[in-house]
């Protein structure tokens, strides 16, 4: 019996990995399954949205709230130094320390008052035989 003899390398049979047949029908039950799931997932993600949304808003309210209490606060402790401040011995303090300021002799004193009929202001030098002011 002779033996076959050996085929050179280049004309050896290479068998061809298997293949599998496509199924027509199976992109259609893909695209039907997709979008029944996003049928059904698109009223779930927009709840989430809105209810993001909702819980942002509550905390930009509630910052702007304790905002507001502290411009509230604020302004009432301004009040209140301007209250202080405001009182007539402390502006007299505060000009006789700070501006040298000295209170004018009883005679030397002008006096302002509204002008008649306009309502605007009007000084008059005080009368000094009375130390009132003359009109």
């Amino acid at each position: 019996m002779t033996r076959p003899t050996p085929l050179p390398a280049a004309r050896r049979w290479r068998n061809a990995p298997p293949t599998r047949e496509s199924d027509p029908t199976q992109p259609r039950w893909l695209a039907l399954f997709l979008g029944i799931l996003a049928i059904a997932a698109a009223p779930l993600l927009v709840y989430v949205l809105t209810q993001s949304q909702h819980v942002d808003a509550r905390y930009r309210i509630q910052r702007l709230r304790e905002a507001q209490d502290r411009l509230i606060q604020g302004e009432r402790r301004l009040r209140v130094e301007a209250a202080r401040l405001g009182t007539p011995s402390r502006v007299e303090k505060e000009a006789r320390d700070r501006l040298g300021l000295v209170r004018p002799p009883a005679g030397h004193q002008v006096v302002v008052l509204p002008a008649p009929g306009r309502g605007g202001l009007m000084a008059r030098a005080p009368d000094p035989a009375h130390g009132k002011a003359r009109r």
